[in-house]
């Protein structure tokens, strides 16, 4: 059976990340997946997609305690 598209964000996983995250975590490709149809279907499909990256990276960088302000300056 053939998988829609989908919006994908690989990150290692760092312990506690899937607890902490709303995204869809697929365990067979060991990342978060925001399938295409929630993004087409949504109402502001713009957002939904960065709320997503925005979300995923946030859970992965506190639970890998990076220094954040260095990175996102």
């Amino acid at each position: 059976m053939r998988r829609a598209p989908s919006t994908r964000t690989r990150i290692r996983n760092p312990p506690g990340y899937r607890e902490r995250t709303e995204a869809y975590y697929d365990k067979t490709l060991q990342e978060c997946v925001l399938p295409y149809k929630t993004v087409a279907g949504s109402a502001d499909p713009d957002t939904t997609l960065l709320e997503f990256l925005r979300g995923t990276y946030a859970a992965a960088a506190d639970l890998a305690d990076w220094d954040r302000s260095a990175v996102e300056a």
